[in-house]
Order: C-alpha cells, then structure tokens, then sequence
C-alpha cells in the first residue's frame, strides 16, 4: 500500500510540476500597438523571470521592414534604473540590448525580483506614406541560442527565455473599444457581471498553444493591471478581476478596457465598474 501511495504521489508530483512549467515560463515579449502614419511609436520589451532573480540580460530585435519603419532610439525600462549597465546599440533595422546590474568598478545593486517588468522602450519611426490598416512585424533574433538570454547576479545560473514578438498595426482611429479580426479558434468572451462592483469574470478560448497576454486599460489608454500573462497549452481559461490594479490600489467606478493578446492577435472589449 505504501509503495502505491509513493507512486501515485511521484506520478501527480511530475504532473503539476510540468502544469506551472507551462503556467509561469521565462519570457521576453514584444506587445502589438496601434500607431498612425509618421508616428514614431514606442514598444516596450517586456521581461518575465519566473525562475530566478535576473541580474543580467540579453536581446537582439529585429525590424521585418526597415524601409517602412526603423528604429530611432531605444530607453532604459524603469525596472533597470539601477543597472550598472545599459547597451543598446541599433541600426535601421536591428537592436542588440545588454543590461548588467553589477559590473566592475560599480557598487553592488540588487537584482531583478521576480515579476514582469518593462526592461527597454523601443522607439520605432513609421513612414508618412504608410497605409491603413498595414501591420509590421517586431521579431526577436533566434538565429543563435546565445542571443536571448537571462542570467542571476552571478552568471552561474542562466536561461533562453520563450520569445513572443510584437506587432504594429497602422490604424489611427483604433480607440480600443473595437475588437480587432481574429480567428474563430481565438475567443475572448464578454465579461460577467457587467457592470460589476466587487469582481467580474473573464473568459477567454485558446485553441492553439502560445503566449497568452490579458491586460486591463483606463479610458485615456493607460494599462493599470496585467490579469494574466502566460504561456498556455490550449484550452478555456477563466480569469477574476477585483477591481484593483498592479500595486493593489481600488481603481475609481468608470468604463475600462481589457485586452487579450496571442501570436501578435489582439481582441479589445469593455467593461464598467460601479461603486
């Protein structure tokens, strides 16, 4: 009896294991944004460390069409302020970043806790003769294994993190109430109670494996909270909001905006809190 009890115990062991494996791996990630004709827009490089407490990173992006659109300038995210060290050179149509929390000659800081955090600001020019409607692709390199990367303070520990690219879709009128196309196999449902007061519920259907991004906007566009951030298999997921945003404030009543994002997909609906 007890060597079954052992086994089933191993068997469901591995199970859950391999399940938050799926739930929270390391990822860089690149959002999809809305951007006009001569706009220069601004792209932020996300990192997710779910392993270890980053003390070092690497990343290398890629323009598909730097005749369109090239990269102008690119800023420390504020998650990196205390970085010792800050690279990021670039030409039209590429950029290499490297950021060190410790280097020689530079006292200590501590290293990237774990979370989500914006490491870069990308800043990419979009040609005034652009089209409606056209979408360009922001690619990371994975040409080579060593091009994106993690590592913690010591560089003993280090990671490839899973790489989802952006997308910049030229569309001006875009006021993030209007569901963009998407495939029938791609669902982000109507969330319930709504209006709501403490908490509502937001389903979304993902039929193909990827990177699952739920983010909640205010009425100007500004994100004040990421719902779920994930890898996923496929399947129906469910998430709860309360109300409250990323530092665990109660946001005001009002009418706000949650955005689901796959594969350089994205599906907008709203929702109305009422205290």
């Amino acid at each position: 009896m007890k060597i079954l009890v052992l086994v089933v115990f191993l068997i469901a062991t591995f199970f859950f294991n391999d399940l938050l494996f799926c739930q929270e791996i390391d990822s860089l990630s690149l959002p999809t944004i809305y951007a006009a004709p001569g706009d220069t827009a601004e792209v932020a490089l996300y990192l997710s460390n779910q392993s270890f407490t980053v003390g070092a990173l690497s990343a290398k992006v890629v323009l598909a069409d730097s005749t369109q659109t090239w990269f102008v300038d690119v800023q420390r995210g504020a998650a990196v302020d205390n970085f010792a060290l800050f690279i990021a050179p670039f030409t039209e149509g590429s950029l290499s970043l490297n950021a060190f929390g410790n280097w020689p000659n530079y006292d200590p800081v501590p290293p990237l806790p774990l979370g989500r955090d914006a490491i870069a600001v990308l800043k990419v020019a979009v040609d005034n003769t652009v089209e409606i409607g056209a979408r360009f692709i922001i690619s990371f390199d994975r040409s080579s294994e060593f091009l994106n990367m993690i590592s913690d303070s010591s560089g003993y520990m280090t990671a490839e993190p899973y790489t989802v690219d952006g997308v910049i879709i030229i569309d001006p009128y875009n006021d993030m109430g209007i569901d963009q196309p998407a495939p029938v196999d791609f669902i982000l449902d109507s969330n319930y109670p709504n209006p709501f007061n403490a908490s509502t519920n937001i389903g979304f259907s993902i039929k193909q494996p990827g990177h699952v991004l739920l983010e909640v906007y205010d009425i100007l566009g500004k994100r004040v909270a990421v719902l779920f951030d994930r890898y996923v298999t496929s399947g129906t997921y469910n998430v709860v909001w309360n109300g409250v945003s990323d530092n665990n404030r109660p946001l005001s009543s009002g009418l706000y905006f949650y955005r689901l994002t796959s594969e350089g997909i994205s599906l907008t609906k709203k929702m109305s809190l009422v205290k």
